[in-house]
């Protein structure tokens, strides 16, 4: 069974379930990444953490696929044998986050 990204967009109850949760998901994941008050490079991990746990959540772990050697630049999850790139933008004010590109 082949599943659609932009279906997660598409339906209202899932595309508001995003918009209310990625904010806070990205603050935790900024927070754990701080040392001495500064973001740390890991937070580009955490980030793209977070976004492929939501695709596995709403997509189903069947469609999504980590098993990517960690040398391949550019792909960071495969969903149905597509490869992603994911990159995350950080900012300062709390609770919100500038950006998500995946590509």
């Amino acid at each position: 069974m082949h599943c659609d990204i932009n279906s997660l967009f598409a339906e209202n109850t899932i595309s508001e379930k995003i918009r209310q949760k990625l904010p806070l998901l990205f603050h935790i994941a900024e927070e754990e990444s701080k040392r001495n008050n500064k973001i740390g490079m890991e937070v580009g991990i955490a980030g793209e953490r977070v976004i492929i746990s939501m695709l596995m959540h709403f997509l189903g772990e069947s469609h999504v696929s980590t098993e990517i050697p960690t040398t391949e630049a550019e792909k960071d999850v495969l969903v149905d044998g597509l490869p992603f790139s994911i990159k995350t933008i950080s900012s300062p004010h709390a609770l919100s986050y500038d950006g998500v590109k995946a590509s």
